[in-house]
């Protein structure tokens, strides 16, 4: 009822349940070779290197920028071809762009800029 009656507005209450929820998250303990630490910053400082180490055994496999494809290749898989990819980034022409836009549907909704296709072809 106290969530209803004083919510979202600034107040105590509001505070306290802010506050409280602030300090369940997160990691307070940990248990480090059958030792439990409470120490934040020791905490801290426990999970970067763990993963530090984790990062850097994968790359130190990689002696060369030559064979970073390889590397990159074995974690990120290709879905488009070379020949895919070069007709994605090319750059169109204007016939092109004028052949699609004057190809759009005058009657359907506004995109996001707010303009229909009448619009854009009345241009």
């Amino acid at each position: 009822m106290l969530w209803f009656k004083d919510g979202d507005r600034n107040t105590a209450f509001f505070h306290v349940v802010v506050n409280k929820r602030n300090n369940s998250s997160g990691i307070h303990r940990l248990r480090i070779d059958n030792e439990v630490i409470k120490d934040p910053k020791l905490i801290k400082d426990h999970i970067l290197d763990f993963y530090k180490n984790i990062y850097a055994e994968s790359i130190s496999n990689v002696q060369d920028t030559s064979n970073m494809k390889d590397f990159i290749s074995s974690y990120i898989f290709e879905i488009v071809s070379s020949e895919e990819n070069m007709m994605l980034i090319k750059c169109h022409d204007f016939l092109e762009i004028k052949t699609v836009v004057f190809n759009l549907n005058g009657n359907i909704a506004p995109g996001p800029d707010g303009f229909g296709g009448d619009f854009y072809r009345s241009c």
